[in-house]
């Protein structure tokens, strides 16, 4: 909906932006450390998330999430 904006980073956070002012509306923590990727639905009502190096899982490699967020109680709407 170009109202809100959303940045993930290598500590697990992802932030939440009111585009128009540029004010930190909320932030959310993933259960893996490094976020790998964020969208938002055209409707603004829906965040999802993709992340990866968490728990070790065999082999010695980190396990990843995929989650879906509503931002309706985040958002105030």
């Amino acid at each position: 909906n170009g109202k809100i904006l959303a940045a993930g980073s290598s500590d697990g956070k992802v932030s939440l932006w009111e585009v128009e002012t540029g004010k930190l509306i909320s932030y959310l923590m993933l259960n893996e450390p490094l976020v790998s990727g964020v969208a938002i639905t055209n409707d603004g009502k829906t965040l999802l998330t993709s992340a990866y190096g968490g728990r070790a899982a065999a082999g010695g490699l980190g396990g990843s999430s995929l989650k879906v967020w509503d931002l309706s109680g985040i958002m105030g709407r």
